[in-house]
């Protein structure tokens, strides 16, 4: 069984990868450079930009459970305008050869509105495939968690797991320390 969890970013995949690492019978990897898309049998994959590739994944690997993580867009805006002591916003939109409006605000919830709108296209060729699917809330996440745990057949320290969940990871005040 695989699992690939993907989502906008800012949305709470390091601290779900790490969660994770409490189930002993899976692999787990957050943002893995796979470019081949091979992943080997009970593996967790946790990266943001998986949705940019979800039409090969879903080809290879039609039985994997696929989980769309989310956050409220307001907080992932936010992280995504000082990220990196803005520095993220800036490489997004060179990324995306388009006009960057000046204000970092502004530039972040354009580019928010613009990744999610990747998940959702992300989202209906999941559907549209009809492959195992749960979309997740970052802020509400203890009984998805939990229910994907048992739907995945996890054996490990769940409660370890779900304790881990409680700890803010990977915050934009941590990053910009560096």
């Amino acid at each position: 069984m695989r699992c690939f969890i993907f989502g906008t970013g800012r949305c709470g995949t390091v601290a779900i990868a790490q969660a994770f690492k409490n189930a002993i019978n899976y692999t787990v990897a957050n943002e893995s450079l796979c470019s081949l898309l091979e992943y080997p049998d009970n593996h967790i994959e946790v990266n943001p930009q998986l949705r940019l590739r979800m039409d090969e994944l879903v080809q290879k690997y039609p039985d994997a459970i696929f989980v769309w993580l989310k956050r409220n867009t307001k907080a992932v805006e936010k992280s995504y305008a000082n990220l990196d002591n803005k520095m993220w916003i800036e490489a997004w939109w060179s990324f995306n050869n388009k006009i960057r409006p000046t204000e970092n605000t502004a530039a972040a919830v354009i580019a928010v509105r613009n990744i999610e709108k990747m998940c959702e296209d992300a989202w209906k060729t999941i559907k549209n495939k009809k492959c195992r699917s749960i979309k997740m809330d970052i802020d509400f996440i203890k009984n998805d968690f939990i229910n994907l745990w048992n739907t995945l057949g996890c054996e490990g320290d769940l409660k370890s797991a779900i304790n881990s969940l409680k700890v803010p990871v990977n915050t934009t005040a941590e990053r910009n320390k560096y």
